[in-house]
């Protein structure tokens, strides 16, 4: 059974792939992930974890996004549309079936 962990954090890359991500607390490859920014969620899976000072650097393949409707959900949409367009979720319009 997985422990379940919480913590604060600060995304500091996008890219196709996924996203980067600094926090405190290290995770193991396989991991599954829940990403809150603002009123929306990312769900992913870890990539890599890497030791950096007191903090580890996250890479996180992102499998689907479920859009909130603030003005920061909307910034993030416009970035997740140029980075990661076949993302579930990115598009308000589409259903996640799984």
């Amino acid at each position: 059974m997985a422990q379940e962990q919480a913590s604060w954090g600060r995304v500091c890359d996008m890219s196709k792939s996924g996203i980067n991500a600094v926090l405190p607390l290290p995770f193991a490859p396989a991991d599954l992930v829940q990403l809150e920014m603002a009123d929306s969620v990312l769900l992913g899976r870890v990539v890599y974890s890497i030791p950096e000072g007191s903090q580890f650097l996250i890479g996180i393949a992102v499998q689907r996004v479920e859009l909130g409707d603030s003005d920061v959900s909307n910034l993030l949409q416009e970035a997740l549309r140029e980075t990661m367009p076949r993302t579930p979720g990115v598009e308000h319009s589409e259903i996640y079936l799984g």
